[in-house]
């Protein structure tokens, strides 16, 4: 099955192997702002590669459990889908 991905150009790409991924993750440190932050602060700190993935893995999964709580609790609070009007 062919999946359909946006072509914009921060649009992540898919990957098969880890060294496909990592090089993914560094073009991301153009244009995510979570990804940029935590390799910038692992320069920083001098973290090695694992240390890096380990941060890097944890502020996803921050963000995800943020993302989560946020559309849980707009669709709790806004049971009912919008009506979408076509002419």
């Amino acid at each position: 099955m062919n999946k359909i991905r946006p072509t914009y150009p921060d649009a992540v790409r898919e990957c098969q192997s880890p060294t496909e991924m990592r090089a993914e993750l560094s073009r991301q440190r153009l244009y995510s702002p979570l990804v940029r932050g935590v390799q910038d602060a692992a320069d920083v700190a001098g973290m090695s590669g694992e240390d890096r993935a380990i941060v890097l893995a944890y502020n996803l999964l921050l963000e995800n459990e943020r993302f989560r709580n946020m559309v849980s609790e707009r669709v709790m609070t806004q049971p009912d889908p919008p009506w979408i009007v076509r002419a």
